[in-house]
């Protein structure tokens, strides 16, 4: 198959993409480096690839036994998929989304796991955490996640508020930043998301960025991106816009305490995201690594609690029960319940803005 014609699990199940997500080997790594260079519009199936052989081989042996485990659910896949095409009862237009369940299943099942898969999609897509409140922060000691009408995620560094636009929907998306977001906005084309700090105002469609824009911090603000593209303008001066590229940082600084913000730096983050290993320092704050030995995820869960700042509930004490084993490092906390919900799925929902599971 061309590579270029590769969905999530074909990613996942080549053997020289799972050496270039390992780094364990030279070759393979300067390959797909190039590859993914050349390919941005593949960035999100990349991600999801690269968590999808992360997470798939935790705690099931050792890397001869994974590469085996993910080769028979490469040939289980190929044997559904031939099914799939043979079965005249399936509509044209349903046949690439059952597919990719189907395959997708195939290789949960051939490393053991129960139940369907869920890889990139958001838990919450369907139930949101509605915001209620116009202002939502942080203290000095703990973080804040709140997840928005719209289905963007904010999490807020220690003494960081946010504060909605009075009329904040879905369609009118709109919010002041005071201190330091992480934000996971929703994509919607025909409704622009907006960041408002004291030196600049973000624009986004739908992408992944961290505003760092404390009062303290001397008139310094930092804009990152990390994933889509945004748009950064400087207030009080008309015209003056910038248009980040992923992996790209805005600074702008005041020379002076009574003068205009001037822009002072364009530079790249260190975030090269073709290596899966390597991480911006500019989200080591909320960066959160978890290793994990045949824990509850009752335990689990109060961990992510008390590090993202979001009460989390069970619904029944089955789920509560189910253990996981492995090594992972999330930077929110959805990413990190989507990464236990591929070795042992439950479901998540949510209600009075806390997230709840099931089994």
């Amino acid at each position: 198959m061309n590579i270029e014609d590769y969905d999530t699990e074909d990613f996942a199940c080549d053997h020289s993409f799972q050496q270039y997500c390992r780094e364990e080997n030279e070759s393979s790594v300067a390959f797909w480096t190039a590859w993914i260079s050349q390919h941005p519009e593949k960035a999100d199936l990349i991600i999801s690839a690269k968590q999808l052989v992360v997470f798939l081989s935790a705690g099931q042996g050792n890397r001869l036994e994974q590469l085996s485990h993910l080769k028979r659910g490469l040939q289980q896949r190929t044997l559904l998929e031939v099914s799939l095409e043979s079965t005249p009862t399936v509509q044209k237009h349903h046949t690439r989304k059952s597919r990719t369940y189907l395959t997708a299943l195939a290789a949960c099942l051939a490393i053991g796991v129960i139940g369907y898969f869920v890889i990139a999609n958001n838990p919450l897509s369907n139930s949101y955490i509605h915001a209620n409140k116009a202002e939502y922060s942080s203290t000095g000691v703990d973080r804040k996640t709140v997840i928005l009408p719209d289905g963007s995620l904010i999490t807020l560094n220690r003494n960081s508020s946010i504060i909605l636009n009075p009329k904040f929907s879905r369609t009118k998306r709109e919010l002041t930043l005071t201190g330091e977001g992480f934000f996971e906005v929703t994509h919607d084309a025909e409704h622009p998301f907006f960041v408002h700090t004291e030196a600049v105002t973000v624009k986004v469609l739908g992408t992944v960025f961290n505003i760092s824009a404390y009062p303290q911090a001397k008139g310094e603000t930092e804009t990152s991106l990390f994933r889509g593209k945004v748009e950064v303008s400087l207030n009080g001066i008309p015209g003056r816009t910038y248009i980040l590229k992923p992996n790209e940082k805005l600074i702008t600084k005041r020379v002076t305490e009574d003068s205009e913000m001037q822009d002072i730096a364009l530079t790249a983050t260190n975030l090269p995201e073709q290596h899966l290993n390597s991480k911006p320092r500019e989200t080591a704050w909320l960066r959160n690594r978890l290793e994990l030995s045949d824990e509850r995820l009752e335990d689990i869960a109060l961990k992510l609690e008390n590090w993202y700042g979001i009460d989390i509930e069970f619904e029944d004490n089955e789920a509560k029960s189910y253990r996981y084993s492995g090594t992972f490092e999330s930077e929110t906390v959805l990413r990190a319940l989507e990464a236990l919900q591929l070795s042992y799925p439950f479901k998540i929902r949510s209600e009075n803005e806390k997230i709840l599971i099931s089994k």
